[in-house]
């Protein structure tokens, strides 16, 4: 993890789920930019392992990631999702940081069959300024809900003891 996001991410899953088993895509170049295609068949390959009947399949996918949404509902990365879900996978992914304007929802995290946390702050409580909002251009209401997603300390990728405080909705 050079770019230095997914550590801290599974940082935070573990500590909300310690006894959770983390299954590793890595679909973001170190850079931290990356190809819906790589996406895709990293969703792709999850359904594959639920056809397979394969005893890892994930029943949760965690996307902290996001692009501009153009409302398309045939946009292929919202059909996977979809795919997603008709095999029980439920899809978690980040608003977006692109707030905080009204319509600034990212995909995935637009689609309707796609859980959409956004960020708030704990003092005071509520919506962080960075985070997207709805309604999405085919006018569904999100987030879904909104969870703390400022100046959360997480595990860092630059040693096995550092840690890091960010700020987002992943």
């Amino acid at each position: 993890d050079n770019f230095n996001h997914g550590t801290g991410i599974a940082s935070c899953i573990l500590a909300a789920a310690p006894d959770c088993n983390i299954l590793s895509f890595k679909v973001i170049e170190d850079v931290g930019s990356g190809s819906v295609e790589n996406l895709i068949l990293a969703i792709d390959e999850c359904v594959s392992m639920h056809e397979d009947g394969n005893p890892l399949a994930p029943s949760i996918i965690n996307l902290s990631i996001g692009a501009p949404d153009d409302g398309n509902a045939n946009d292929p990365l919202r059909l996977m999702c979809r795919e997603a879900a008709t095999y029980g996978i439920w899809i978690i992914a980040a608003a977006g940081n692109s707030g905080p304007d009204m319509g600034t929802m990212l995909i995935p995290a637009a689609e309707r069959y796609v859980l959409a946390v956004g960020s708030c702050g704990y003092d005071p409580f509520i919506v962080s300024a960075f985070s997207s909002r709805g309604p999405t251009l085919d006018g569904v209401i999100k987030p879904d809900l909104v969870f703390f997603g400022e100046n959360i300390v997480v595990a860092s990728s630059v040693s096995t003891i550092a840690n890091v405080a960010k700020s987002g909705t992943s």
